[in-house]
């Protein structure tokens, strides 16, 4: 009995062969943004400690544009919730994005949420939540945005956007200056 290449002939076997590595290749090429979307923000969320204020990511590190000053923070509601506290620039836009640990947004919000100047939010589970709204004064309700994380992890985006380059320094120390801590802390 032949061997099986002698029987089919070399065409069938190159033929096949080439089938298989179009297939691995379709398959790779359609993986690889599964294993890189997870990694684009590895470095900057890496510097970003969990329930810190918020770290300010390099130009252009979040959404490639030079005019959109960024900052995120990590944050982890196994101990508590989130309490969020920002205030809002005059002219320019600013938004706040929540996200699932490998990306996906879930919640966001614009400095048009703000009350008096300031974004105040409260970030956690649906357990956590409610037993905050348990708590509250009916004659005298929270001033607080109640946000509903359906994970555990993620982090926080802060964003503002400018429109002149000497704003910089000033969305810059408006990022800095906002707070991402357990609820439980006071404020300070």
């Amino acid at each position: 009995m032949k061997p099986a290449f002698e029987r089919t002939g070399w065409p069938s076997w190159v033929f096949g062969t080439l089938c298989l590595a179009g297939i691995v290749h379709l398959a790779s090429v359609l993986m690889l943004p599964h294993f890189t979307r997870s990694d684009a923000l590895a470095p900057v969320l890496t510097a970003a400690s969990a329930a810190s204020a918020p770290q300010i990511a390099p130009q252009g590190t979040m959404t490639g544009d030079p005019n959109v000053i960024s900052a995120l923070c990590r944050f982890d509601l196994s101990e508590g919730p989130l309490r969020i506290v920002s205030a809002v620039p005059g002219d320019e836009f600013m938004s706040i994005s929540f996200h699932e640990t490998d990306g996906p947004v879930y919640f966001s919000v614009t400095d048009q949420a703000a009350d008096k100047g300031q974004i105040n939010l409260v970030l956690g589970t649906r357990n956590q939540i409610d037993d905050i709204g348990a708590n509250d004064d009916p004659d005298h309700p929270s001033p607080d945005l109640r946000v509903v994380s359906p994970h555990h992890r993620g982090y926080v985006l802060f964003h503002v956007l400018i429109s002149q380059p000497d704003q910089r320094a000033g969305a810059q120390a408006l990022l800095a200056g906002a707070v991402c801590r357990p609820d439980s802390e006071d404020a300070s």
